[in-house]
């Protein structure tokens, strides 16, 4: 099985009655609810016929469909040249699931600075805006849109990747993002599809979530999609983002007294 296919093949059979194989009659049927006749029943599972076709080779394709879609149930008889047609042979396949597109409209922003909750912090984001300490911590909000086509399964998380960018000072007052470093970029934070939208996510539907950076630095971030199956490709990068420098931590022990002789 294909992502938007289903190729199959089988052995002529063992006994042909004492007559030739003409052809093989091919069946599909697809899985489908039935709706209830009352208001208390719940829908019923069944099947429909999708589509039947005659071959006389040991082998047929079902093109058209989408990704990750199924099961499907193939049934194929043997029809002799007297007219004659025997019993099926079943089997049931899916088509195989696709990467998702990858996530569009990516934009980051820095926040105000967050307070810690008592010394340490998560990487959620975390608590009440505030005037700057040494004990803030510095987020970016990064907004996207999901995945228009998830594959064939709905997509289940996010990897958010970051580039630390090169910072050119010259004849400015403010440091300036200069083109991204060789090295790529790393990820840094993955989210749950539950976590970055209230409900799920939905096909192109908008995402949001929040991640810890240092100061002193530039950032660009890309996102990538994930449905259980496979990555999509890494979003755009999202525009540079200049995480000012603050003032540093105060030392963690009191100094000490010595008391000099003479």
């Amino acid at each position: 099985a294909e992502e938007c296919e289903i190729n199959i093949r089988w052995q002529p059979p063992a006994d042909d009655g004492g007559a030739a194989i003409e052809d093989y009659e091919v069946s599909v049927f697809e899985a489908v609810q039935v709706a209830p006749t009352t208001e208390v029943e719940s829908p019923q599972p069944s099947e429909a016929l999708l589509k039947s076709a005659r071959t006389s080779e040991c082998a047929w394709r079902l093109a058209g469909l989408t990704p990750g879609a199924g099961p499907y149930r193939f049934e194929v008889r043997a029809c002799s040249s007297f007219g004659l047609v025997g019993p099926a042979t079943a089997i049931e396949l899916c088509t195989a699931v696709a990467a998702p597109d990858a996530p569009t409209a990516l934009r980051a922003r820095l926040l105000p600075p967050l307070r810690r909750r008592g010394s340490e912090a998560s990487s959620s984001g975390l608590a009440a805006e505030g005037p700057a300490s040494n004990l803030d911590v510095d987020v970016v909000r990064l907004e996207w849109r999901a995945p228009a086509e998830e594959g064939g399964r709905r997509t289940e998380s996010f990897l958010i990747y970051a580039i630390e960018e090169d910072l050119e000072e010259e004849a400015t007052e403010k440091p300036q993002c200069a083109k991204a470093a060789d090295s790529g970029p790393a990820p840094i934070h993955s989210a749950m599809a539950s976590e970055v939208a209230a409900g799920g996510v939905k096909p192109g539907g908008a995402c949001m979530c929040d991640v810890r950076v240092e100061p002193g630095k530039a950032y660009a971030f890309f996102v990538e999609a994930h449905n259980g199956a496979l990555p999509s490709n890494l979003s755009d990068p999202s525009a540079s983002v200049f995480i000012p420098a603050r003032v540093p931590y105060p030392p963690e022990e009191p100094p000490e007294v010595f008391r000099v002789e003479g």
